[in-house]
């Protein structure tokens, strides 16, 4: 039977929907961070798997430069996302790469890795048993190879919830 114990997250369209971002607003105003959507039944999802799962085994590892970094934890305090989520603030990590991702996850043992991005998935493939792809791009390179090499594809929060707690 399979359990996922230790599971991971992207967090950029993955947990926060980043579709109908202005890049100069964001630029422009330093409030406007806060008014980035989680993706809809995210925070009532990773609230969910958090309570089931515990704390400990959940993991938020995203793959962005300096500045987003900064911008990301400008909004993780925005949203109030520890209380909201249960997520532990020292399970959210930040790395450069898609092999540093990849890295970080298998030194953390994940046993399942949610992500948007196919070429994510397909370097995560080699280090974590159980890889989702989620809600991808039509236009993404590589999405056709991540597709098979997935353990599933999935579309909505309501999915992920399901997987991560019956499985």
């Amino acid at each position: 039977m399979r359990t996922l114990n230790r599971i991971g997250f992207d967090l950029g369209d993955t947990i926060t929907d980043l579709s109908k971002i202005d890049k100069r607003e964001l630029l422009r105003n330093p409030d406007y961070i806060g008014t980035i959507p989680f993706m809809p039944g995210a925070e009532e999802a990773l609230r969910e798997i958090a309570r089931t799962k515990g704390s400990n085994s959940i993991f938020i590892i995203s793959k962005v430069n300096h500045r987003a970094e900064m911008l990301t934890l400008q909004w993780l305090l925005a949203k109030k996302f520890y209380g909201r989520t249960g997520i532990l603030q020292t399970n959210i990590h930040f790395v450069r790469t898609g092999k540093e991702k990849a890295l970080a996850a298998h030194h953390f043992q994940l046993d399942a890795y949610f992500d948007n991005e196919p070429l994510n998935i397909l370097i995560m493939n080699e280090y974590v048993p159980h890889t989702f792809l989620f809600k991808p791009r039509p236009d993404s390179l590589h999405l056709d190879e991540a597709r098979k090499r997935a353990t599933e594809e999935v579309h909505t929060w309501n999915r992920v919830l399901t997987i991560c707690t019956t499985w």
